[in-house]
């Protein structure tokens, strides 16, 4: 499964969906499931977890800390963005989203894997292209 930062940084934070997480987590811990994401994946968790302490004041520093060591240790298969640029741009003009959001889609096409995102406007834009898109509770309940 490729899986993008907004589900990741769950695993890592106390929001909606991180028992979810923490079960996909569990469940790339033993082994039962390979995760990936693009290398931009950390810059995106990184930025998530500012955001919630700077921005937010959701976290104390500390907080921020820690939930980024936890994001750090369970980090997915990262393989380089630059693999998949040509291709996220491609996909990033015809679906209408950003390069960003369209590298986890170029991803999930190269490896033949389903993508795993909390993005609603992803999910919509990017179901006809990849076909196997899932939010990520149901994602987890197809690995259960």
């Amino acid at each position: 499964m490729v899986l993008d930062a907004s589900c990741g940084v769950k695993w890592a934070l106390p929001e909606v969906g991180s028992g979810s997480a923490r079960e996909l987590a569990a469940a790339y811990a033993s082994g039962s499931v390979a995760l990936w994401a693009p290398d931009l994946y950390v810059v995106e968790a990184t930025t998530i977890v500012w955001n919630k302490w700077c921005l937010l004041h959701e976290l104390t520093p500390e907080d921020a800390s820690r939930a980024l060591d936890t994001l750090l240790a369970t980090l997915p298969e990262l393989p380089p963005s630059s693999t998949l640029a040509a291709q996220a741009l491609q996909l990033g003009l015809k679906l209408g989203v950003s390069t960003y959001d369209a590298l986890y889609a170029a991803l999930a096409l190269q490896l033949g894997c389903p993508l795993v995102t909390e993005d609603q406007r992803l999910l919509e834009r990017a179901a006809p292209v990849l076909g196997r898109l899932f939010p990520l509770s149901e994602a987890v309940a197809r690995i259960g």
